[in-house]
């Protein structure tokens, strides 16, 4: 290139084979994937041990009447609910009924117990 001629090459390397630059870029691709990869492991076990040692332990009842915590815009109202726990499906999410024909999954974190006793039915 006409550039090289005036700067000179950026490059001292002699110039590979695109066989070699593929090969190389390669491995490199996958030392970077090695990489990210210890640190999302090394990441998901630091969370994980936060939330095992300073969490709170969720407890929910079918059955029982739960409401939703807010995301305070400042228009809307800070809570939504009371929702009636219809299903459990696992440690961390659970099935609410909305309305008579509606019903939504929700973490656990984002419900509360409800201890209001006018609850609609």
């Amino acid at each position: 290139m006409p550039v090289d001629v005036l700067l000179g090459s950026l490059n001292d390397e002699p110039s590979q084979d695109l066989c070699d630059y593929v090969l190389n870029l390669h491995d490199r691709i996958e030392d970077a994937y090695r990489i990210v990869w210890e640190n999302l492991r090394v990441a998901a076990e630091r969370n994980h041990a936060f939330v095992k040692t300073h969490g709170k332990p969720r407890s929910m009842l079918t059955g029982r009447e739960e409401t939703e915590k807010g995301r305070m815009p400042k228009l809307k109202p800070k809570w939504r609910g009371p929702f009636l726990v219809r299903r459990i499906l696992n440690d961390v999410l659970v099935k609410v009924q909305i309305s008579a024909g509606k019903s939504c999954v929700y973490h656990t974190d984002l419900l509360k117990r409800c201890f209001s006793n006018d609850l609609p039915v």
